[in-house]
């Protein structure tokens, strides 16, 4: 009786062991899971801001795209009608840009196109700017007086007259500056931006 109360001791011990060792495994497989899962979790966040990013930017210049400006637009004279406030928008196109793209190349072109967005830059926050389309530039302000947002105009044509040094090149452009004022001219951002 007593060897095979030993016999059983020993083989309870050996269950435990191997209980023991099971559980083990079991617990380093949970902490590589969670691990893993952590790192996914990170690539997918990851992703996803580069999806909105991109979706939201435009790859040349980095300023918002059309989507990404309406929206901000939009919620900015819903703040502005809120407030009773007025706000200025700015559209701007290059001249001479086509000449540009014509006679030295598109890679040349976005070169200055990005030179020209790093120029607007100067003058608002990445929150009111964006590249429209093509070589066409729109920038909302916060509006005061007619005579600032005229000076705003001249000054971005001034910063966008200083010839560019590009690819052994000087490249000397114009710009032409439409304003509509919110909400004289306009209560919407489609109707301000067509104004």
């Amino acid at each position: 009786l007593r060897e095979k109360n030993q016999a059983l001791v020993e083989q309870m011990a050996e269950e435990r062991n191997e209980v023991v060792r099971v559980n083990e495994a079991l617990r380093l497989s949970n902490q590589k899971l969670d691990n893993m899962n952590a790192t996914l979790e990170a690539e997918v966040h990851s992703r996803t801001e580069d999806i909105v990013r991109l979706s939201n930017r435009d790859p040349l210049t980095g300023l918002m795209n059309r989507a990404a400006f309406l929206n901000t637009l939009r919620d900015k004279l819903k703040q502005a009608a809120f407030r009773e406030e007025k706000l200025a928008i700015l559209f701007t196109d290059l001249d001479g840009f086509k000449q540009v793209n014509d006679s030295l190349g598109h890679q040349t072109g976005d070169r200055v196109l990005v030179s020209v967005a790093s120029r607007f830059r100067q003058f608002a926050a990445d929150d009111c700017l964006s590249r429209w389309g093509g070589d066409e530039f729109i920038i909302v302000a916060t509006f005061s007086n007619l005579s600032k947002i005229v000076q705003l105009a001249k000054n971005i044509r001034a910063s966008i007259a200083q010839g560019m040094a590009i690819d052994r090149n000087i490249i000397n452009l114009d710009a032409t500056t439409g304003i509509a004022i919110f909400p004289d001219h306009g209560d919407n951002e489609q109707l301000l931006i067509q104004r």
